[in-house]
């Protein structure tokens, strides 16, 4: 019983200081890293379409200088300002009037060694960094179309304690994502910010009538994920999006759809370890009531 006491208080006491850091961090350091994006004169239409922006493995905070690969968070904003300007391409192209985006593994985090030594931030300072970046981002959208939604699902990174099998249920920072984009966008009435109501890490929505479902991808493969999702849902969605694995990719059946998201950040010391060298991408698609009718591969 003392044992037991004792992990409890160990807990409470971890997560009041977590939270002490994390307010002490929001009254310094809030709303100083905008995009300072210009806008362009391109038009957006008002159509039956919905264009879908994953904005998958960002790892904010991360600082990559290698042969394959420069990353930091200059870079990365200068690769969301450019996301932003291909976004209104591809939905002027198809009339899309809404956009949804979809994004997981924000942070790089301190999950390993690796990571901790390639982070020049910490793990509170590249939270406000980048839900400042996310803000400014969806801040530009709301000009371009009628109604921007915004939807996150954890990724392994966001865990608080390094260790897995330290971790609570759920300690993830990426959690406090929607509740703070939510609190920064309440003067924006076209930005919507969802919970995930069926559990924290499983995105689940409905797009032009079609279901959704949108995971980090670190529990599931695309070739298990519908399987997986289909079990868990009690249904199976007709689009499935995941992340993780840090390139683009695309399996369809006669009944859904997986695309797999790229990253932001690229080949850094960990892929090129693994002799896994790409470059960064996203895949954002645009969805009518029959389906998704095209995936665009947008590099950076």
């Amino acid at each position: 019983e003392r044992n037991e006491y004792n992990k409890l208080i160990r807990e409470q006491a971890r997560k009041e200081s977590c939270r002490d850091q994390f307010v002490s961090a929001i009254e310094k350091a809030a709303g100083t890293h905008p995009l300072k994006y210009i806008p362009g004169n391109n038009k957006i239409g008002s159509g039956d379409t919905t264009l879908c922006v994953p904005l998958s493995d960002l790892h904010a905070g991360a600082f990559v200088n290698n042969y394959w690969n420069n990353y930091d968070e200059d870079i990365l904003r200068q690769m969301l300002n450019y996301y932003i300007d291909n976004i209104t391409h591809i939905a002027g192209t198809h009339g899309c009037g809404d956009v949804v985006v979809l994004a997981t593994e924000l942070v790089n985090g301190v999950i390993n060694p690796t990571n901790r030594i390639l982070s020049n931030q910490d793990l509170i300072d590249s939270f406000l960094m980048v839900t400042d970046y996310v803000c400014d981002f969806l801040a530009v959208l709301s000009t371009k179309f009628t109604n921007v939604s915004f939807y996150v699902a954890p990724g392994n990174h966001g865990r608080i304690m390094p260790k897995k099998r330290e971790s609570l249920a759920n300690e993830n920072i990426e959690n406090l994502v929607i509740s703070y984009v939510r609190a920064r966008m309440v003067n924006y009435p076209n930005i919507h910010c969802y919970d995930n109501e069926i559990n924290p890490g499983i995105v689940t929505l409905t797009v032009r009538g079609q279901r959704m479902a949108f995971v980090h991808g670190d529990l599931d493969t695309m070739d298990n994920v519908t399987n997986n999702m289909t079990k868990m849902l009690g249904y199976t969605p007709e689009i499935i999006l995941m992340g993780h694995l840090h390139y683009n990719s695309f399996k369809s059946d006669n009944t859904t759809c997986v695309i797999q998201s790229g990253s932001m950040i690229g080949p850094d010391e960990y892929a090129v370890s693994h002799r896994l060298i790409g470059r960064p991408e996203q895949s954002p698609f645009v969805v009518s009531s029959n389906g998704v009718d095209c995936i665009y591969n947008v590099r950076f």
